[in-house]
């Protein structure tokens, strides 16, 4: 059997501008987060930068993956304004995405606008993990977006994430399907400092260690990232590309980028390529290209 399915990963765009009509909705975390837009990343990240990118992936490829972080500050009128740029995509069937830090739950209330707003292009599903299935492919998302306190970006997946998700990879394994899981925080071991980090990281580590996934995709540190955890069938990358709408340092370092995947299934092993593309002018040029075998495709762990 030869099978293969291309799609992109792109990650924390923060393309929304922050609008508020009542200064109640910013007495909280999210002042934090429209302050920090107003002085600093207005200036680093552009909804024009993003766009041409997304528009170049959709040039090399019919599905874009987004690993969160759409708002600055996750108003309900930012909400809005990704839904409205997601309308676009007709639901799930060329865009799947996940929730970050910025766009949800920063404080302890009960405003997380994207839940209703993005639901279409989280498979439906009004919990998680959701799982969507393209071809060969199992798109398993998760949240990681939990309250914190000021100057605190972590997540959090929870126990009913944890306890919900084994069962929901052995089912996709058992299926044959390539199971790629979308989390906002990247999962793997001394990356971040604590106060950023993905707090229950452990935890699903030892589950993937125990059922195995054939890719983790992440996003929240805004620059290429190639990082690995332990399968059942051997180590499983962990990718994260920079912003996907950075302008960039003044040396040319964490440029707008996206990972461009082809996953294929090869005498009953899957083989993931992972091209880096980072944007140039209106298109986008190959920074290069990595290849995953994963021998033991569907093997039980």
């Amino acid at each position: 059997m030869n099978t293969a399915f291309r799609f992109a990963h792109l990650s924390d765009p923060h393309f929304t501008e922050p609008r508020f009509d009542d200064w109640r909705e910013i007495a909280n975390k999210r002042a934090l987060s429209v302050l920090s837009w107003k002085l600093r990343r207005r200036h680093r990240y552009k909804a024009e930068v993003f766009h041409s990118l997304a528009q170049d992936a959709l040039r090399n490829t019919g599905f874009l993956a987004i690993t969160g972080d759409l708002t600055q500050a996750g108003l309900k009128s930012e909400c809005q304004q990704a839904a409205d740029w997601l309308a676009g995509f007709e639901g799930a069937r060329h865009l799947c995405l996940i929730p970050g830090n910025h766009d949800s739950i920063r404080v302890r209330d009960t405003n997380a606008y994207w839940q209703a707003l993005w639901r279409d292009w989280m498979a439906g599903a009004e919990s998680f993990p959701y799982l969507l299935k393209k071809g060969p492919v199992a798109f398993i998302g998760l949240s990681s977006a939990v309250p914190t306190p000021p100057f605190v970006a972590g997540g959090r997946l929870g126990t009913a994430q944890l306890a919900a998700l084994p069962a929901l990879l052995r089912e996709c394994r058992e299926t044959g399907l390539c199971r790629i899981l979308l989390v906002h925080h990247c999962p793997a071991a001394s990356v971040d400092s604590p106060r950023r980090g993905l707090f229950d990281a452990a935890e699903l580590r030892d589950i993937i260690a125990r059922e195995g996934v054939e890719l983790v995709l992440h996003g929240h540190n805004h620059r290429w990232l190639h990082h690995s955890i332990r399968g059942p069938c051997g180590d499983v990358p962990v990718l994260s590309p920079p912003s996907a709408a950075s302008l960039g340092t003044p040396e040319g370092k964490y440029r707008a980028g996206y990972y461009l995947f082809q996953v294929s299934l090869l005498d009953q092993a899957w083989q993931i390529r992972a091209e880096a593309r980072e944007l140039a002018g209106s298109t986008s040029r190959s920074l290069g290209e990595k290849v995953f075998e994963l021998a033991n495709a569907g093997a039980r762990p």
